[in-house]
């Protein structure tokens, strides 16, 4: 899959996010926090093998709660 077959659906699903207003947080953004939460496993050893199951959950969390609009 080419980068940007990947950013097209990533477009598309925030898009969709957006539109059921879920949330009002820019494309460019949003895209940007899931390729990071993709990525930071990368640097498990980094962060640390038994803090980081931990931390990856706090961060979806905080990630989810703060994107998200308040019904």
């Amino acid at each position: 899959m080419s980068m940007l077959v990947d950013l097209e659906d990533s477009v598309e699903f925030v898009n969709w996010l957006q539109a059921q207003g879920i949330t009002e947080t820019d494309s460019e953004v949003l895209i940007g926090l899931f390729r990071t939460v993709i990525l930071i496993p990368l640097h498990r050893a980094e962060i640390g093998e038994e803090i980081f199951p931990k931390m990856m959950a706090k961060m979806i969390t905080y990630l989810a709660e703060g994107l998200t609009k308040e019904s």
